[in-house]
């Protein structure tokens, strides 16, 4: 008891005594005369900030762009075989020649090697060295998953013609290269030497805003996975670029019947399934291979320009939700 006492005695004293000490201070006046009068003290000076000097957005000047630009530096956006081949949608194909016939007349499926007749003649420029690409429409137009408007037809490519010698309305020409088989009645137009995008993968990715959905694929099927041409809902009309990577979400996920067996679609949270890299662009379209995926993409899939890097993995939330 007497212990305790004494406690609250001396915490009471030093109370007392700060009390004092504080008034003292105040009776002895301001230690820095700016203080008494504030018109007379000076502005304090402002820190620099760490930010200071740093552009708003990131830019890539001139020294950068040849940095970046230097050939030593690139690499191709995906292999050449799918580049050349990716395919495209086109609301039409008029205005192309076409694969009149064979050699052989009762031949209509051509493959390296075989000899073909083009209706494309010296009047329309056919000249002996010349060559053609080879494509074909496959199936109906396709239809905006969303809008249901029309967005055109896919776009096969078949292969590559050379011609051997040209005539006034037709011309020989052989195949010099085959992808999937020439037909009678395959489209051609001239050919360009297709030379594989490059990019270099430590380039500034730039931030923008687009977005869209999956469109179709370049097989006629309704699922898709790694490796896979899919075709996108926008294009260079939007600032889409070759070598841009898009995330692909859906809000579809695959649940597990246990009574059924099976699995079957549900609607659940809207989740990062996959990534894909854009080979070629048009207007309002875009060819891109899917680079990363866990799970089915369909058709109607959202699509969003993604900043990140193309070996980086997006963070993928498992599991579903009604």
């Amino acid at each position: 008891m007497i212990k305790r006492l004494a406690l609250i005695l001396a915490v009471a004293s030093l109370v007392i005594a700060g009390d004092a000490g504080r008034a003292a201070a105040s009776d002895a006046g301001p230690s820095n005369p700016a203080e008494a009068n504030p018109a007379d003290a000076k502005p304090a000076e402002a820190k620099p900030s760490i930010a200071a000097g740093l552009p708003e957005t990131l830019s890539v000047g001139p020294m950068q762009e040849e940095f970046f630009g230097d050939q030593a530096r690139q690499t191709p956006v995906t292999r050449s075989m799918a580049y050349e081949t990716a395919g495209f949608l086109s609301a039409t194909a008029d205005g192309y020649g076409m694969i009149r016939e064979g050699e052989n007349s009762a031949q209509v499926t051509f493959s390296f090697g075989d000899t073909v007749y083009i209706d494309k003649g010296e009047a329309q420029g056919a000249k002996a060295g010349a060559r053609y690409l080879v494509f074909h429409s496959s199936g109906e137009d396709i239809m905006h998953p969303v809008s249901d408007k029309p967005m055109g037809r896919r776009m096969s490519i078949d292969g590559v013609i050379e011609v051997i010698s040209a005539n006034e309305g037709y011309s020989k020409a052989k195949v010099v290269r085959s992808y999937g088989g020439v037909r009678v009645g395959y489209n051609i137009k001239p050919y360009e030497a297709i030379v594989t995008p490059t990019v270099d993968r430590d380039r500034p990715v730039k931030d923008k805003t687009v977005s869209g959905v999956v469109l179709a694929g370049k097989e006629d099927r309704n699922g898709f996975s790694l490796k896979d041409i899919v075709y996108l809902d926008t294009g260079s009309g939007a600032g889409v670029e070759v070598g841009d990577i898009f995330e692909i979400t859906t809000s579809q996920v695959s649940a597990f019947v246990p009574e059924k067996d099976d699995q079957k679609d549900v609607v659940g949270i809207r989740r990062v399934i996959g990534k894909a890299l854009v080979l070629s662009t048009e207007k309002e379209t875009c060819a891109a291979e899917i680079i990363f995926s866990v799970h089915i993409i369909r058709p109607g899939d959202a699509v969003s320009y993604s900043m990140a890097r193309e070996h980086e993995k997006p963070v993928v939330v498992k599991g579903g939700g009604k």
